[in-house]
């Protein structure tokens, strides 16, 4: 059975960090490395995001966004398959040596939005709707809702369940896709099994932003992902299955499938 898990991911962390005119300055020349770990999201949204200091010392533990001059969005935003993206932060030079500069005003957004995709997750599994103030601050202004159709076709999120349903998943899988997150399969020689790993693409120089995505998909689900025995899709359990535990979805064929299975063992250990 395949196994879903995170794959290492090495976050790109620079040299040394400044804050210049509303900007974060990050040395463009060959910097660190570090693997990526659970703590950076919890370490994000625990953020002031108008404490321009804490900002910094969070790029200089984790590293930065690499946000593109061009549009406003993180590098990986171009990244699609195999080709080599245009976009690149604004380049300065401070004393003889290369920066890349990106706007403040971007992690103070990426802040705002990360907690109240946190706080609406919590909300959303339990059954509830959210608060209006943090569907408001992942989606300001509802005008925004008509191009998808959502508020000429369905209520407010915070007035309907299954419309905060769909609204909060189509949040965190943008957030994936300008992360440039995707699958990767192969072989993993230490569980002897195939895994599925969620990752962001070797091409992408600043992973960060890609890896909180990781991180917030996780995070919301309430806990890791893990891959149904009989249908094969993907899905969130409280308790990650052991190696050799029975499991399922819950699908109402694979439940059926599941206790069959349950039944056989159960005979085959009687006998």
């Amino acid at each position: 059975m395949p196994k879903t898990s995170e794959a290492a991911v090495e976050l790109v962390i620079p040299h040394h960090v400044e804050i210049v005119d509303d900007e974060l300055l990050a040395e463009a020349t060959m910097p660190n490395r570090r693997d990526a770990k659970p703590a950076a999201l919890h370490d994000f949204i625990k953020l002031n995001p108008n404490n321009n200091d804490a900002i910094c010392r969070f790029a200089q533990k984790w590293g930065t966004m690499g946000v593109c001059e061009k549009h406003g969005l993180p590098f990986s935003h171009a990244v699609t398959g195999q080709s080599t993206p245009l976009c690149y932060p604004r380049k300065v030079n401070r004393n003889g040596i290369p920066f890349y500069a990106e706007p403040l005003a971007f992690w103070r957004h990426c802040i705002l939005k990360a907690t109240a995709l946190l706080r609406l997750g919590a909300e959303v599994r339990e059954g509830r709707k959210g608060r209006r103030a943090d569907w408001l601050i992942i989606e300001p202004t509802t005008g925004s809702w008509d191009t998808a159709g959502w508020a000429t076709k369905h209520p407010e999120p915070w007035q309907h369940l299954p419309t905060a349903r769909s609204l909060f998943a189509s949040k965190i899988q943008a957030w994936l896709d300008v992360g440039g997150v995707r699958p990767r399969f192969s072989w993993d020689p230490r569980q002897r099994r195939w895994a599925i790993h969620h990752t962001t693409p070797n091409d992408v120089l600043w992973p960060l932003f890609g890896w909180l995505g990781i991180r917030l998909m996780i995070e919301v689900s309430g806990g890791r992902v893990t891959v149904c025995p009989y249908c094969q899709t993907e899905y969130f359990p409280q308790r990650l299955p052991g190696r050799d535990q029975d499991h399922c979805c819950g699908e109402p064929e694979c439940k059926r499938a599941y206790f069959t299975a349950h039944k056989r063992k159960q005979r085959a250990g009687n006998t």
